[in-house]
């Protein structure tokens, strides 16, 4: 038995004959970021000086992975099924996927090769299923904003010793829609009407992740010497929340990490 199959999504993948066996995994991943940060630096004769600045950073990671197979390929249209032509003389093409299948097998269990199973299948819902969906795919689309504002303060204490102090604000937000289907089998959240239309879409989960946050520094520096000196500092710093991605596609949320060193 054979047929010819696609295999991979909509602008990308291939096309062949399909004879014997076979696994393709295709990983897709497109990330577009924007950032940009204003800072003003004094430059004080005096024994006091600073740094204050905002900064902005906006990314959009896009990833869709990707598993199909040879028995996938060939159930997601019925036209490829060995019956179709001998048995009911064509009239499977423009049906596929385990929607259909799992209900033509209860079908042909019954009335296989009866009139009125010809019937049923020809008032039946007519839909196949998109290449981009015949197989496993976990489709991740993330998209990280954070806006920050800072400043640092440093003062000579002496010709020999500075202090150090800093603060940093930062306002983030992490927005997960993820989706992950197993054909048309998992897939709960993809509606009827997209399947009718015969092209992939993308009906996600999603989580949205918000958080603000302090943090700070503080640092002394003493010079024991031209070529020689001591330092030490105690710092803060937060990393946003968001989702862990996932083979079901279910909200797996975490939240900021804080972490401080000396």
């Amino acid at each position: 038995m054979s047929w010819y199959g696609c295999f991979g999504g909509e602008g990308y993948g291939f096309c062949e004959t399909v004879d014997s066996d076979r696994t393709y995994e295709f990983s897709v991943v497109s990330t577009d970021t924007q950032q940009g940060e204003i800072t003003f630096i004094s430059d004080k004769d005096g024994p006091v000086n600073f740094v204050l600045g905002a900064y902005t950073f906006d990314q959009r990671n896009n990833n869709k992975y990707q598993i199909q197979t040879a028995s996938w390929n060939m159930i997601s249209k019925a036209a490829q099924h060995p019956y179709n032509m001998p048995v009911f003389g064509g009239a499977l093409t423009g049906y596929g996927g385990t929607d259909f299948f799992t209900r033509y097998g209860a079908w042909s269990s019954s009335f296989f090769g009866s009139s009125r199973n010809l019937c049923l299948i020809r008032i039946d819902l007519k839909y196949e299923v998109p290449t981009d969906i015949q197989g496993f795919i976990n489709e991740d689309h993330v998209r990280s904003k954070s806006m920050a504002v800072f400043g640092e303060m440093y003062v000579d204490l002496s010709e020999v010793t500075k202090l150090t102090v800093g603060l940093r604000w930062n306002d983030d937000t992490v927005k997960d829609s993820v989706a992950s289907c197993l054909t048309f089998f998992t897939c709960p959240k993809y509606p009827l009407s997209q399947k009718l239309t015969g092209e992939y879409g993308f009906f996600p989960t999603q989580v949205t992740e918000t958080d603000d946050a302090l943090a700070y520094k503080l640092a002394i520096q003493h010079d024991l010497s031209d070529n020689q000196m001591v330092y030490a500092s105690y710092t803060t710093a937060v990393k946003a929340g968001g989702n862990n991605p996932n083979s079901t596609g279910t909200p797996d949320p975490y939240a900021p990490r804080r972490d401080s060193g000396i």
